[in-house]
């Protein structure tokens, strides 16, 4: 019997890049709102660069060293140096889904990303409004 597409041996489910959810990660990030993205932009601000990305690139070592950050602090700076072998553009959306994180804000070549901690979350977001009630007319 050949293995199930999307799992690996012995019925192990395979994860993408080798990234494996462990303690504090979640599985599908919920999409932000503008209110919830402009107040983890405000929170982002004094931060300083956790991750670097320099000649090398992204490789499986920058995604790992990125989603333990993540784990971390929920909320980071990501610097592309400008000797980097790649373009912020270029690879923004590959670097998000890699390391299931939003991305809040890029600005140059900074990048802020964001995921909540699925056991203890340590940022608390704005609640989302919910949507507007239709009125009856009589």
């Amino acid at each position: 019997m050949s293995p199930r597409r999307g799992f690996g041996l012995a019925g192990q489910a395979a994860f993408p890049y080798g990234v494996r959810p462990g303690p504090g990660l979640t599985d599908a990030p919920v999409e932000l709102t503008a209110k919830q993205k402009q107040h983890l932009r405000a929170l982002a601000h004094p931060l300083k660069p956790l991750v670097q990305i320099g000649a090398k690139g992204i490789q499986d070592s920058l995604i790992q060293q990125i989603s333990e950050q993540l784990v971390a602090h929920e909320l980071i700076k990501v610097r592309f140096n400008t000797e980097s072998s790649v373009e912020p553009a270029d690879v923004v959306a590959d670097l998000v889904t890699r390391t299931r994180s939003q991305l809040v804000q890029h600005s140059g070549r900074i990048l802020v990303l964001y995921r909540r901690h699925a056991e203890k979350p340590k940022i608390e977001l704005p609640k989302a409004k919910a949507a507007p009630r239709s009125r009856a007319t009589s």
